[in-house]
């Protein structure tokens, strides 16, 4: 094969990635025959005949122009679909193409036809396959027609309602279904009326329809719950390893039903530490292939909003008979280390184990003992606390990296509207118990993958892209602080230090999220890749069964590995697909969670209508900034529109938007105070008016400029409305 066709070959292998003839060179076994400079001029030769693109002077990438690739659907806007196509590993833009109504999640084969060093745009082949299209909306009725609005922005599109609709319907919230007719035209079918717009039971179940949660259990589950004795079978005490003589506490939310995971402590003679970590151990109770099994994983999760639990489990199982009580024997699966005061792990065992819990407390309980050490416990508490400070500085010297992002809680009234808000606080009682979850955890992961004889799911965490890296870095800087990017160690170290210095603040909570972004998303997958944010080189999920199904069939593995190392529970192929279905729920629950969050912030803040409130400016884009509000805790928009002083425009790699004429700079973090204009329930938005900053004083409107994003693609330029789909 000639050196031309070699070169083709690797990089069709590659597509979507940049080399020079150095890193070919390194990469190939084309070492084996050339040198670096034949590879440098027959690279310059397929660039000339647009085989290749020379990107830079020695760089270079696959002409993907004019060849079509698989891909999924991320985003609809008005103007273009966001699909990200895995073979090139980048996102390709796709004008709108109505005759296939595409939705977020469809496959879909797009033709690249244009493309640069930041976008690729792309032009609609075929459609796939999708998921189906159902969605939450409005039933509307104007003079002439009837039509289905979805509350989803990501669906820019109004539907007319062919079908007959009854008078009462007109007005509510629905759920339905986009189905395409004989004709090729879409129809929409009322599947559900959730109720009026606004309402607080019509939301939660919109959100629960929306992003296609399953609230409820079938009969055949719930009989088979009911079914499963209470008392535990005296036989059951022999096979287990016995620790109800140590003394062990669960550590909990004051709210919280079901307590998965509990801790035990000894001394022993040698001076060293015995701290158990006793998980429920719900595989006893839910069998492979039961009717609790099958709904469990296609739950995969249980899922957390504002006014309720949906739980993976039903309550017999998740509430009574894997909860850890206090006074009662419970089975459990067990992860027992022996530590030295730095830390340092000199045994572990695992196994299937029975306890017994002498004292729930809840974080504030533990909490209040860690700071004023006195009772029974006191000691117990103490003890547990330095041995996870050890653990946690070995984690973060090793190079885990910090994030503490600000979780709020509802206090809701009677008819469930918010009354007040409550930051969640991580004090060293929630701390020590991730400290410990986290070493189980990790040490699980190894146990099992070290003997590479069975296949294992892996909690992977990808290391990030270096373009996002090099964008928090400029963000950082534009704020102050110097993030260090010239090698992987300094780039956590200076992280951490960036992060301890400013928790607590505005901008700490900032930091963290604008650095979460610029991360992978973690994932479920069999093969292990390490978990880059913990540094971990092996991680799963063992510690929570009775609320994620990944954790469950952890336990499972664990327990075949341990009978029989040689047998195989799960082939590779049947852990790909569990993998993947965890990790899509997984994102559907935290998606939900968020919104039901989103939506009660909405409604507390119109209880602040006309206000004028402080906030610290936590997002940019090409159509406005965010603000969150100090004390209300919801972040509303300041449109671009509404800042007449001048026409600003948006700096996309700053973080900001800035005056062509004043240069008036707004980022994030920025310190501002606005007026709450307008909320909207039902988009779950905000919007303000920009009263003064922290930076230039005073707001003075002046006189009016127009602005006009010239980003190809922009939603800046978007009309702020539906199109119509007949």
């Amino acid at each position: 094969m000639s050196l031309t066709n070699e070169l083709l070959q690797f990089f069709n292998e590659h597509p979507g990635e940049v080399f020079n003839a150095k890193q070919i060179f390194a990469k190939s076994k084309l070492k084996n025959h050339y040198n670096v400079d034949q590879i440098y001029k027959a690279l310059k030769k397929l660039a000339q005949t647009g085989e290749l693109i020379q990107e830079t002077t020695s760089k270079f990438s696959l002409n993907v122009i004019g060849k079509a690739y698989e891909g999924i659907v991320e985003q609809v806007n008005l103007l273009d679909y966001e699909v990200w196509v895995e073979t090139l590993a980048e996102r390709v833009f796709v004008p709108i193409s109505p005759k296939y109504f595409l939705m977020v999640g469809d496959k879909i084969m797009v033709k690249i036809v244009e493309k640069n060093l930041r976008y690729s745009y792309g032009e609609l082949v075929e459609w796939i396959e999708g998921p189906k299209r159902n969605f939450v909306g409005r039933i509307i009725k104007d003079a002439n027609r009837i039509f289905f609005v979805p509350d989803d922005k990501k669906i820019p599109w109004e539907y007319d309602i062919t079908s007959k609709i009854e008078r009462d319907y007109i007005g509510k919230k629905a759920f339905a279904q986009l189905i395409i007719n004989e004709k090729g035209t879409p129809d929409i079918q009322i599947i559900k009326i959730l109720g009026d717009p606004g309402n607080h039971q019509t939301e939660i179940h919109a959100i629960i329809h929306e992003f296609g949660l399953l609230p409820g259990f079938s009969d055949v589950a719930l009989q088979e719950a009911d079914s499963i004795p209470e008392k535990i079978p005296e036989e059951e005490y022999t096979k287990r390893k016995d620790f109800r003589s140590v003394p062990t506490i669960t550590i909990d939310p004051e709210d919280a039903k079901d307590f998965d995971d509990a801790l035990s402590l000894r001394i022993l003679e040698n001076g060293n530490y015995e701290v158990g970590i006793h998980i429920a151990d719900v595989s006893y109770y839910v069998k492979i292939g039961s009717m609790l099994d099958q709904e469990a994983y296609q739950k995969a999760t249980s899922v957390y909003l504002v006014d309720r639990t949906l739980p993976m489990l039903p309550e017999k199982i998740s509430n009574f008979l894997c909860s850890l009580r206090p006074n009662e024997d419970k089975l459990t699966f067990s992860a027992v280390f022996e530590l030295d005061s730095s830390g340092k792990i000199h045994q572990e065992w695992f196994g299937r184990s029975i306890i017994h819990s002498a004292k729930r407390f809840t974080y504030e309980e533990a909490q209040a003992i860690l700071e004023n050490p006195t009772g029974e416990w006191a000691d117990f508490l103490k003890t547990l606390n330095a041995l996870a400070y050890a653990l946690r500085k070995k984690r973060f010297r090793n190079g885990s990296i910090n994030f503490e992002t600000e979780e709020i809680r509802f206090k809701l009234d009677e008819n469930n509207k918010p009354i007040g808000i409550k930051p969640k606080l991580r004090k060293d009682a929630h701390k020590l118990i991730e400290d410990f979850m986290l070493l189980a955890n990790q040490r699980v992961c190894r146990f099992i993958a070290k003997s590479k004889k069975i296949p294992m799911i892996f909690r992977v965490h990808d290391q990030p892209q270096q373009d996002k890296l090099v964008d928090l870095q400029n963000f950082l800087a534009s704020l102050g602080h110097q993030l260090d990017l010239s090698n992987e160690k300094s780039f956590r170290k200076t992280l951490n230090e960036i992060n301890q210095k400013i928790e607590g603040t505005p901008q700490g909570d900032i930091v963290a999220n604008i650095a979460i972004r610029s991360m992978a998303k973690a994932v479920y997958q069999p093969e292990n890749i390490g978990h880059y944010a913990l540094a971990f080189d092996y991680y799963t999920h063992f510690t929570s069964p009775i609320r994620r199904y990944s954790d469950l069939m952890v336990h499972r593995i664990l327990q075949q590995f341990l009978e029989n190392p040689q047998k195989v529970l799960y082939d590779r192929e049947q852990l790909k697909k569990i993998c993947k279905h965890c990790s899509l729920q997984e994102k559907k629950a935290s998606d939900a969670e968020r919104a039901s969050i989103r939506y009660k912030l909405v409604e507390y803040a119109n209880g602040y209508l006309g206000q004028i409130v402080e906030g610290t400016i936590t997002g940019v884009t090409g159509w406005g900034f965010y603000v969150q509000m100090l004390d209300i805790k919801a972040e509303g928009l300041v449109p671009l529109k509404s800042l007449r002083d001048d026409q600003y425009v948006y700096e996309e790699k700053s973080f900001c938007i800035i005056g062509k004429k004043s240069k008036k700079k707004f980022q994030l973090g920025d310190k501002v105070k606005a007026r709450i204009l307008k909320t909207d329930i039902i988009q779950r938005t905000i919007d303000l008016e920009l009263i003064s900053s922290e930076k230039y004083g005073n707001y003075e409107k002046g006189e009016e400029y127009g602005y006009k994003n010239k980003r190809k693609g922009s939603t800046s330029n978007r009309k702020n409305k539906r199109k119509k789909m007949k």
